[in-house]
């Protein structure tokens, strides 16, 4: 029998789901460990120090190093039954990215974007990092579904990071919206200039706006992203790739713009092509995950993985033809990432992680990461997961995408070890908890839910 030591207290619970319950440091934490005496799944190994185990090149049943995973990828000793790329398209043996021909026949629902998570600031998310810069450093590091939110204050649309939560967390500074257009626009600009005759897939930014009706946000993102806009009445979630891509000498990168805050029938929502609003193009939906999930006292604390409710809640909105964007719970304020592999097994589309990885504290932060590397260039914070998908969406995917049909059992493999396959100290070790097999085992055959 579990001893009642081991079982968090209600009053507990509530705090932690409250209040921004982060992991510390690593380093305050590399020796903590659940007590041998609060019983668990056997078959779960005991939780270990992220770092020193990516370090050491942990060979766990729950872990690969990073680097170990990383030359599997490109020599095929990773232990599948099919080597990477076969039977999928892949570009690990390509040194310019090609786009397979097929893909441009299936419709945009099947396809999962590479997607960052309020990616307006480069520290934890009540830092002072916020900056346009931002949003350039994300689309060079690959991603193609990004996130802005956006305010009017004084009369002019700002953007910055407002605790939601009582006032808990503070705020953060703020710069203006137009920066951040004008960035995405300088990236698209610089991006077809450098690579004309390469196939460009859309973009995907995520205003998540207090603005809502507000004319200057029409305004100031039609005078900078206006011909690359698609409208609603020219996008569905089977909207096939091929009316989205775009190549050759003067053409110009697409854009969807995404917001579930939307007055229906204002300047805006007449530029916004995912929505919750019906006959509008695409619906669309939520989901927040991590620190705590849905159910909490019925599943348990699903820490840092999706719980099964929250994979059944993705599947229930598929069966209602909604593209289904993740993100971080909002108790992750050192930007410390959920793992993201069951989420690709249950097909969401938008699966968005921070991609500045761990910030230990407000002073830190991350402006120049090098793509892939998980502690490299002008970066203090730990991208284990973000490096991870950044490696997985370069040799599996094309321009940020991947098409979860055509991926191989490698590709499948090498996601679950490199963003899924380890454990944070503070992680809850029970498998009885979990709902779901531990990552590095069985997972890679796990069967998404269905509605």
């Amino acid at each position: 029998m579990m001893r009642l030591s081991c079982v968090p207290s209600l009053a507990l619970v509530l705090m932690a789901s409250a209040v921004a319950s982060e992991p510390r440091p690593f380093s305050e934490v590399a020796s903590s460990r659940h007590s041998d005496e609060c019983l668990g799944d056997p078959g779960v190994a005991e939780p270990m120090d992220a770092t020193g185990m990516l370090q050491r090149g942990s060979k766990t049943p729950t872990a690969l190093a990073v680097a170990e995973v990383k030359d599997a990828f490109r020599t095929g000793e990773a232990q599948t039954e099919e080597r990477f790329g076969e039977g999928a398209s892949t570009n690990t043996s390509k040194d310019e990215p090609e786009l397979d021909p097929e893909w441009l026949e299936k419709p945009f629902k099947d396809f999962s974007i590479q997607c960052s998570h309020n990616t307006f600031l480069h520290g934890s998310q009540y830092s002072n990092t916020v900056d346009a810069s931002a949003v350039y450093t994300a689309l060079e590091l690959g991603y193609r579904c990004v996130e802005i939110d956006v305010y009017v204050e004084g009369g002019n649309l700002v953007v910055h990071h407002d605790s939601a939560v009582w006032g808990l967390f503070g705020t953060t500074n703020r710069v203006r919206f137009k920066e951040f257009v004008k960035k995405i626009k300088e990236w698209c600009e610089q991006d077809e200039r450098k690579n004309p005759d390469e196939y460009k897939l859309p973009l995907i930014i995520n205003i998540q706006n207090g603005a809502k009706s507000e004319p200057k946000l029409k305004t100031e993102t039609y005078e900078a992203l206006g011909p690359r806009i698609v409208m609603p009445k020219d996008f569905t979630i089977n909207t096939l790739l091929k009316k989205l891509a775009v190549r050759g000498q003067g053409k110009k990168r697409k854009v969807l713009l995404r917001s579930t805050k939307l007055d229906a029938g204002s300047e805006y929502s007449k530029i916004v092509a995912i929505s919750k609003l019906k006959n509008h193009g695409a619906l669309t939906t939520s989901k927040e995950t991590g620190f705590t999930n849905k159910r909490l006292l019925k599943s348990g604390a699903q820490t840092y993985v999706p719980s099964d409710t929250n994979l059944k809640d993705v599947a229930e909105a598929q069966k209602d033809d909604k593209l289904v964007r993740t993100y971080p719970h909002h108790t992750h304020t050192s930007s410390v990432n959920y793992k993201p592999f069951y989420f690709f097994k249950q097909r969401a589309q938008m699966i968005c992680i921070n991609f500045q990885g761990m910030c230990h504290d407000n002073d830190e932060g991350c402006p120049g990461p090098i793509k892939g590397d998980r502690k490299g260039g002008d970066c203090t914070c730990l991208r284990d997961v973000a490096a991870g998908l950044e490696f997985f969406f370069e040799h599996c995917g094309y321009d940020g995408y991947v098409h979860i049909d055509s991926l191989s059992g490698r590709c499948w493999d090498g996601l679950a070890k490199v963003t899924s396959g380890f454990m944070y100290p503070d992680e809850w070790k029970h498998g009885s908890r979990r709902r779901l097999p531990t990552i590095g085992k069985t997972a890679p055959d796990w069967k998404p839910f269905t509605a």
